[in-house]
């Protein structure tokens, strides 16, 4: 970049891949060609001010690590060239850098990442940017990763990529590895197609849909043009596998006896809020994300009690609890807030379910629930979804089974997938 007065000109974009040879070419011979002008690469090395070139060096950075590195910013497999020469210090002033500064940081971000790499490279008055090393980066993004992975219905996952704009659907390939409990790894190899492409305005983007084995740990790898550009893992609940929630509840609780205090209350008023807790603890343990928001200490106005995300899903639960019967009134409330979340979360299909620690629900009640659309938990179910979590079944399983206790008919979210 070069600067007169406060005016920068900031360099954004050199070449694109397929005249990567050219500019490396340049790199080589100290130039870089900026459309048609030629830029001169070199330090001057004092006390002569002889030119003295950049030594560079080469390495892949991959996604999860391509943040920071040599002021690489990018959510991309990043091939970074970088070239070291003098130190600052030894050819721009203090003043200099003072200038520079106020006329970078005066102004908006270009685009993303240059506002970082400016901050880290002019201080006014530091001496560290004066001592740093002068530096030519240059990265190459494969501009190609996992941008989703969304579980469609029992072990069978949507796996959502992106490409760059120029790409062909078949030059990529959807690898995945699952590695049972015991036994060998289950490997197989899936290449893209054209009808396997979501949309191609601007990045190509591409659907595969994949089913999983009965494996706790699942591993995907993109692949373009034979080469590795993204990876992401995850872990799955399976039968032959222990619940580890549970196992570290039981650490802390022996024989569940807390837990079963708080879902299972006794005596002639038992309390609401310590049932909501034990609901909290009892979804989590089934592997649900939780956050419980009708507690004293961080109570809200007009919430719902508890929420609960099935991962790699656009599902979600909102729950009313209460140790007492179903009051109507309430369940309108209740009901209204769920629209309201509804509207929030376009995306996602809502379950109301209003969870009671009583035996049975009457069937004013149940006629009521039936009506607003609420799954309705009372005590066996409870205990049922207790010997669940205890079979580690997939929280996409226990959602499902929510959905059969809503009373009678009702009408489905249109969101919802279809089993």
């Amino acid at each position: 970049m070069e600067y007169e007065g406060n005016h920068f000109a900031v360099l954004q974009e050199i070449a694109d891949f397929s005249k990567l040879g050219e500019l490396v070419e340049g790199l080589l011979h100290d130039r870089l060609r900026v459309r048609s002008r030629d830029a001169r690469l070199d330090c001057p090395e004092p006390p002569t001010n002889q030119p003295r070139p950049y030594y560079y060096s080469m390495r892949l950075v991959e996604r999860v690590w391509a943040r920071q590195y040599h002021f690489v910013m990018s959510d991309f497999q990043t091939l970074v060239l970088q070239g070291s020469g003098q130190q600052i210090g030894s050819f721009v002033s203090q003043e200099e850098l003072d200038r520079a500064s106020v006329a970078l940081t005066a102004h908006q971000k270009p685009f993303n990442g240059l506002d970082d790499v400016v901050q880290s490279l002019f201080y006014s008055g530091a001496e560290f940017a004066r001592g740093s090393i002068a530096t030519v980066t240059v990265s190459a993004p494969a501009y190609s990763h996992i941008e989703k992975i969304e579980e469609v219905r029992g072990r069978t996952y949507d796996i959502t990529v992106m490409g760059p704009p120029s790409a062909r659907p078949d030059e990529f390939r959807l690898n995945v590895i699952m590695r049972p409990a015991s036994g060998p790894s289950i490997r197989r190899s899936m290449r893209f197609a054209k009808r396997d492409v979501a949309s191609h305005g601007g990045y190509l983007r591409m659907k595969k849909r994949v089913q999983v084995v009965d494996a706790p740990f699942v591993e995907a790898f993109l692949v373009r043009g034979g080469e590795p550009v993204d990876l992401s893992s995850f872990y799955l609940p399976t039968s032959s596998t222990a619940n580890p929630r549970l196992n570290a509840q039981l650490t802390f609780d022996p024989d569940g006896k807390k837990l079963t205090e708080l879902l299972f209350p006794t005596g002639e008023r038992p309390r609401a809020d310590t049932f909501e807790i034990g609901i909290s603890w009892l979804l989590f343990l089934c592997g649900f994300q939780t956050v419980s928001h009708g507690l004293h200490a961080g109570k809200l106005n007009d919430e719902v009690d508890c929420l609960a995300f099935v991962p790699l899903s656009r599902n979600v639960l909102a729950i009313e609890c209460t140790t007492a019967d179903l009051n109507p009134t309430k369940l309108v409330k209740f009901a209204n807030r769920c629209s309201l979340l509804r509207e929030a979360l376009p995306d996602f299909e809502v379950l109301p379910m209003a969870a009671t620690s009583v035996g049975q629900v009457t069937t004013t009640e149940s006629k009521t629930a039936a009506e607003l659309g609420i799954a309705v938990l009372t005590r066996p179910e409870i205990e049922e979804v207790l010997r669940r979590a205890g079979d580690n079944a997939a929280p996409s399983e226990i959602y499902q089974f929510f959905r059969t206790k809503v009373v009678g008919s009702f009408d489905r979210d249109p969101r919802s997938p279809v089993f």
